[in-house]
């Protein structure tokens, strides 16, 4: 099912909605989101994959998506974190 989505552009305003633990959860949240047409972005995974240590220096594994995809993404997120959520 394809929704009626605002386009991204250069200058479309990114939201933090999650920060995870470690780069693969944050992949993992990414792909949910994905799963339900909402493109998502990893920043500072590379860095703590390479660098556990800074984890708390970095505060995490920052995941973003457009602010107008923000309230529906931690709508999803919400469906993940109770185990609710099905990949179709």
């Amino acid at each position: 099912m394809t929704r009626n989505r605002t386009k991204m552009t250069n200058t479309t305003e990114l939201s933090i909605v999650r920060i995870a633990n470690s780069p693969t959860e944050a992949q993992l949240l990414k792909n949910a989101l994905a799963a339900v047409d909402i493109p998502a972005y990893i920043n500072d995974a590379n860095l703590l994959q390479a660098n556990d240590f800074l984890t708390g220096a970095v505060r995490g594994v920052k995941l973003y998506v457009a602010s107008f995809d923000l309230e529906r993404a931690r709508e999803v997120l919400k469906e993940w974190d109770q185990a609710a959520f099905v990949f179709l």
